[in-house]
């Protein structure tokens, strides 16, 4: 399962019922403690293959934790958000007033300081979304796997929370599936395009400055148009396979 450096999520085939293989012996090596983004058109199967890694690394290294943030909301609706943050202390029988402060402090950084209390129901679907970042910081697993993450959040909160992330996951081994270039190319150590069927990836995009990248900076503004390009030709090729 582990490479020197990375983790190897190996022989992924995946199909629907009467379809042709979307994914077919499918490889991708996840760099260890670095920041890997996937891109593609809609429906090329991103968060298909998110869950796949995340069963993966589970049964091959289950000494591993791994913390899998799907699109929609993993709260849990009896539970107010303070206690949805902490549930997995809640679930070991491990809270405490120490890790009380600590979830009271990380909500207070995702700008929910007033929010711990109130229920799911209660919140906008931004603010319930950084209640799970939130808890996902708290339970400081191994690997990180993102699926659009900051979609539902306004432009300059959404700056906010994604540097709050990388802060905390700079020594995590972290895949986000976005749809936004440029947050992959603020965030992300390497970045892939996935595109036809069976989906694969022509090569990986590195970059190499310090994150989180400023929009001007110059690995951004440098590679915007050759990821940009990727993505057209991606979506080129799922239109003519429609």
């Amino acid at each position: 399962m582990t490479l020197l450096n990375s983790y190897l999520f190996e022989q992924f085939s995946f199909k629907y019922p009467t379809s042709e293989f979307l994914f077919e012996d499918f490889c991708l090596p996840i760099p260890k403690n670095r920041w890997l983004g996937i891109l593609g058109p809609s429906g090329v199967g991103k968060s298909t293959l998110l869950h796949a890694i995340a069963k993966q690394i589970q049964l091959k290294s289950p000494e591993l934790r791994v913390a899998l943030l799907p699109q929609a909301s993993t709260l849990l609706p009896w539970l107010n958000i303070s206690d949805n943050v902490l549930i997995g202390d809640l679930l070991r029988g491990e809270v405490t007033s120490s890790s009380r402060i600590k979830a009271r402090n990380l909500l207070q950084e995702m700008g929910l300081a007033s929010q711990g209390i109130k229920y799911p129901r209660q919140l906008s679907g931004g603010q319930c979304q950084r209640a799970i970042i939130a808890r996902t910081i708290y339970e400081e697993s191994d690997i990180v796997l993102m699926d659009e993450p900051f979609g539902s959040l306004d432009a300059i909160t959404k700056q906010e929370i994604q540097d709050c992330a990388q802060k905390y996951f700079t020594e995590k081994t972290v895949v986000l599936v976005t749809h936004d270039p440029l947050e992959a190319l603020r965030l992300c150590h390497q970045i892939i395009v996935l595109k036809g069927k069976p989906v694969h990836y022509d090569d990986v995009l590195q970059l190499y400055s310090a994150m989180p990248r400023k929009l001007d900076d110059h690995e951004v503004a440098q590679n915007y148009e050759v990821l940009m390009e990727k993505l057209l030709l991606a979506k080129h090729h799922a239109r003519e396979e429609a």
